[in-house]
């Protein structure tokens, strides 16, 4: 993964997650991805608030607690 992604790069990346079927628990997330949760906080208060805008840019029903 880059250094830096965009706030439109961490969306996509997070959509690419659930399309692989891996789960957006944060305590999974925060342990097979470290660093996707570091930059979503960076763009975002909270991981379920970039799982939110994530949904809302791409039109899917993603859950945090999935």
């Amino acid at each position: 993964m880059k250094q830096q992604l965009s706030a439109r790069e961490l969306l996509a990346q997070i959509k690419q997650l659930q399309k692989n079927g891996e789960s957006l628990h944060i305590e999974e997330v925060k342990y097979s991805h470290p660093k996707l949760l570091e930059q979503a906080l960076a763009y975002y208060p909270t991981w379920e608030d970039a799982v939110k805008m994530t949904a809302m840019e791409s039109g899917l029903n993603l859950h945090a607690n999935d």
